[in-house]
């Protein structure tokens, strides 16, 4: 599957960084939400899913473009979310310090901080909301239908996959263990 996920961040981040904002904006949240997060691409040791490596581009969009940054406001949600980002990278947990998790910060990074931050730069306007919104429900209408087969069927449309994950759900075990029984199984 790694393969599979090479050739869909190089086109995807080919369309984040050359397509107009709204566009980039709604192919990062496609690879985000319909792509497997545990079907990584290994970079150094450290597994990057396809939603990592589209968001460089993502932002190096958002900043060429320099209108979005005159247009940047500050808001009090920014310094939430970066007191959010500094309080979960700092502070250590037992659990983190056993495993010797040096990962950590960069996946809080990619995962939460820049993706705000494009977020952020991208919707700007009333109106480019209100299209963010029209995207997710659009990316949201496969998710809806795939969970509604799942929980009619108990089968996971994507479980013969597992094997390729990096992390996760890699047994029908584990599954059920982190799903508490409600697998729409008898």
């Amino acid at each position: 599957m790694t393969p599979i996920t090479i050739t869909l961040a190089i086109i995807g981040g080919a369309l984040c960084f050359f397509a107009s904002p709204g566009w980039a904006l709604a192919t990062y949240c496609a690879g985000l939400f319909l792509y497997p997060q545990p079907l990584t691409v290994v970079v150094g040791g450290v597994n990057f899913s396809l939603s990592r490596l589209l968001i460089l581009p993502l932002l190096l969009n958002a900043v060429l473009r320099g209108h979005n940054l005159r247009d940047y406001k500050y808001h009090v949600m920014d310094a939430c979310v970066l007191a959010m980002f500094v309080c979960s990278t700092a502070g250590v947990d037992g659990e983190r310090a056993d495993q010797h998790d040096r990962a950590a910060p960069g996946r809080e990074m990619f995962d939460t901080l820049l993706p705000y931050v494009a977020v952020r730069l991208l919707v700007n306007s009333k109106d480019k909301l209100i299209g963010f919104f029209k995207t997710l429900v659009i990316i949201g209408i496969p998710l809806a239908v795939g969970g509604a087969y799942e929980a009619l069927t108990g089968h996971n449309p994507i479980g013969w996959m597992a094997p390729y994950f990096a992390w996760g759900l890699a047994s029908e075990d584990a599954t059920a263990e982190v799903r508490h029984g409600f697998t729409g199984r008898a």
